[in-house]
């Protein structure tokens, strides 16, 4: 089985419900570090990472189905009108990269603008 692309694995671990969003958003920055592990590394692993076992279980499982649930993340945008921004792609807005937890991926609307700008941020799983 081929592996995935680092930007497959991050779409995959935006979208997966089973990887926390703190936990997706750290691993998603440190790609190299744990993409190519084997199942038996993950709890020191998951400890130098600082996320948990669990968490880096789900995102090594990831790895097998990653460029399909990539191309449906990037097929759902399409439909919407809009296209997936991952971190390491040219036009990912570098602020954000500031961030104590950048986002892993970011929809985007049209184009972005070089200077200041607004966004509208939401939930990955709203709750009434």
């Amino acid at each position: 089985m081929p592996s995935p692309s680092p930007r497959e694995l991050t779409l995959a671990l935006n979208a997966a419900p089973a990887v926390p969003r703190a936990a997706a958003c750290l691993l998603a920055g440190c790609l190299d570090a744990w993409m190519d592990a084997v199942a038996g590394e993950a709890p020191a692993l998951a400890r130098d990472l600082g996320v948990s076992r669990r968490a880096l279980s789900a995102a090594l499982a990831l790895r097998g189905r990653a460029a399909q649930l990539a191309g449906q993340e990037v097929d759902a945008a399409a439909r919407e009108g809009a296209r997936l921004l991952v971190r390491g792609d040219a036009d990912y807005p570098p602020p954000l990269l500031h961030l104590s937890l950048p986002p892993p991926a970011l929809y985007c609307l049209g184009e972005l603008a070089p200077g200041p700008a607004v966004a509208v941020v939401g939930s990955r799983r709203a709750e009434s």
